[in-house]
């Protein structure tokens, strides 16, 4: 006997469209990375900006780095991972904060007329440059703590230090580096980065290293140059130069 089998129903697949969404910034990304992971994987927010705190800080944020320079004027570099505003007893309003860099963190204590005058300026996840007294920071009670603190005096966004601080790129090689083909090489490639009139610019220090271990400083004067990553890049990527930093003196 045959058997005649109905078709099945048909299967009704509701499809949900995702409306586009806008990319990630590289500091959402990261974030995203530490509120989940309590780390950054993919990469750091400060790396971009290794040579400036190589040229514009003092000291690292490292606990024992920062104890050497403990009742003196620092300059640190780092990202800002909180920023609060505090109400006093006597009404007043002062800032705290963290910043961190690729070694630790440390607090930032704001007085009352540099947080009124900054806290417009600065908020969490900035990339900064923060020039003040580092001390040991005091409990309620008054007594000192091993904790550190800098109470800061000026801060300035690293994005800042890149477009108009920067008046030096220094490269550091070796002097079988340093023949006559790799400056032609360097001469042709240089061109590409001079800066144009009216706009701030910086020049090139060689820093040539002998195999006695002497150094010599070599500024290129002949050249005015545009100070962009682009640059950064070429140095490393065509010239194969890792070791530089930026700086507003010659010597640093």
């Amino acid at each position: 006997m045959i058997r005649h089998i109905k078709p099945a129903a048909a299967v009704k697949v509701r499809v949900e469209v995702l409306e586009e969404a806008e990319e990630w910034s590289c500091m959402e990304m990261l974030n995203k990375e530490r509120e989940v992971l309590g780390m950054f994987l993919s990469g750091h927010p400060l790396d971009e900006f290794r040579p400036e705190l190589k040229g514009f800080t003092t000291v690292s944020l490292a606990y024992d780095d920062l104890r050497k320079k403990v009742d003196s004027v620092v300059a640190v570099g780092g990202v800002v991972t909180q920023m609060r505003s505090i109400e006093t007893k006597r009404g007043d309003t002062i800032g705290v904060g963290m910043i961190r860099d690729f070694h630790s963190e440390v607090e930032l204590f704001f007085k009352k007329d540099t947080w009124e005058n900054l806290r417009d300026r600065i908020s969490e996840d900035d990339r900064i440059l923060v020039k003040g007294l580092l001390g040991y920071k005091r409990d309620k009670e008054r007594k000192m703590t091993e904790e550190l603190q800098i109470t800061v005096e000026e801060v300035v966004q690293l994005d800042t230090v890149r477009e108009s601080m920067v008046n030096y790129v220094h490269v550091c090689m070796d002097s079988v580096m340093f023949s006559d083909a790799f400056l032609s090489k360097m001469e042709e490639g240089i061109q590409q980065y001079v800066a144009d009139m009216g706009e701030h610019s910086c020049e090139l220090v060689c820093h040539v290293e002998t195999e006695s271990g002497y150094e010599h400083a070599i500024v290129l004067h002949k050249y005015k140059l545009h100070y962009t990553q682009e640059l950064l890049n070429w140095l490393r990527q065509d010239l194969g130069i890792m070791k530089l930093w930026v700086s507003p003196k010659v010597r640093r």
